[in-house]
C-alpha cells in the first residue's frame, strides 16, 4: 500500500526558506506544493523556480488551494501567524516559531556535518595518494642508495658500469614520477582557451590513479 506524500507549503523565501527547499526536495515522501514571500525579489523564489517548485504571489493562495498538509512558516514575522491560521484549510498543520527555528538549526547542523565528512574524505584520499607516491619514489631511491654504497667498494669496472646504468634508470623513474605529477597539476591561465589531447589527459590521470592505489591492492587497467 503506497503512502501519500506529505504536501508542504513554505512561507518565507529567505535563508530559512532556501534551506527547507534544499532539504525537502530531496525527500521522496515530501511534495513541496509551493513557496510564497511578501518580497517578490527574495532569493528563495528564484531557487524555487530553478527546482520547478510553484511560486505563489500570495500566501493565502498557496495555503488554501493545494491540499496542503503542512505549512512551514520561516518568515520570523509575528504578523504572519494570524494570517496563516485565518486562511489555512481545516486539517492543515502549521509549523512556526520555536519549532521552525529548531528545524533550521537541525538543517544547519546537518550541512555542517556533511561538510566535515566531505573534508575528512578528501584528507583521507590525500593521505592515501601521498603514501602511494612516497612508496613509488622510495623504491628507486633505495635502489640508488644501495648501488651507490656498493660502488664505493667495487673494483670490477664492468660491474661498476652495470650498476651505474641501474642508477641512471632509477633516477629516470623517479624523475618520471615527478614529471607526471607536475604535468597533471599544471593549469592554464584563467580565461585562456587551449586545445586538449583527451587521450593524453586520460593517460596522465591513469598514471596518477596508479600512484594513489599503490598501497591498496588495487590494479588500474587501461
Amino acid at each position: 500500500m503506497s503512502i501519500s506524500p506529505t504536501k508542504v507549503a513554505i512561507v518565507g523565501a529567505g535563508k530559512g526558506g532556501i534551506a527547507l527547499l534544499e532539504l525537502l526536495h530531496q525527500i521522496p515522501d515530501v511534495e513541496i506544493v509551493g513557496i510564497a514571500d511578501k518580497n517578490p525579489s527574495a532569493q528563495g523564489l528564484k531557487r524555487a523556480r530553478d527546482l520547478n517548485v510553484h511560486v505563489a504571489e500570495r500566501v493565502q493562495d498557496l495555503i488554501q488551494n493545494h491540499g496542503v498538509n503542512l505549512i512551514m512558516d520561516v518568515t520570523g514575522d509575528p504578523s504572519m501567524g494570524p494570517l496563516i491560521h485565518g486562511s489555512k484549510r481545516p486539517g492543515s498543520e502549521v509549523l512556526s516559531g520555536a519549532a521552525t527555528r529548531l528545524l533550521w538549526n537541525l538543517v544547519q547542523h546537518q550541512s555542517k556535518l556533511e561538510a566535515e565528512l566531505f573534508q575528512a574524505d578528501k584528507l583521507a584520499g590525500l593521505g592515501s595518494f601521498a603514501a602511494g607516491i612516497a612508496h613509488d619514489i622510495n623504491n628507486p631511491l633505495q635502489l640508488i642508495l644501495g648501488l651507490a654504497e656498493s660502488l664505493t667498494e667495487e673494483q670490477d669496472l664492468g660491474v661498476v658500469h652495470e650498476q651505474a646504468l641501474d642508477i641512471t634508470e632509477a633516477v629516470k623513474r623517479t624523475s618520471a614520477i615527478c614529471r607526471d605529477l607536475t604535468s597533471y597539476a599544471r593549469r592554464n591561465s584563467a580565461g585562456e582557451a587551449i586545445l586538449v589531447n583527451l587521450n593524453m589527459k586520460m593517460d596522465e590521470a591513469l598514471k596518477i590513479a596508479r600512484y594513489a592505489v599503490t598501497l591498496q591492492d588495487i590494479t588500474v587497467v587501461k
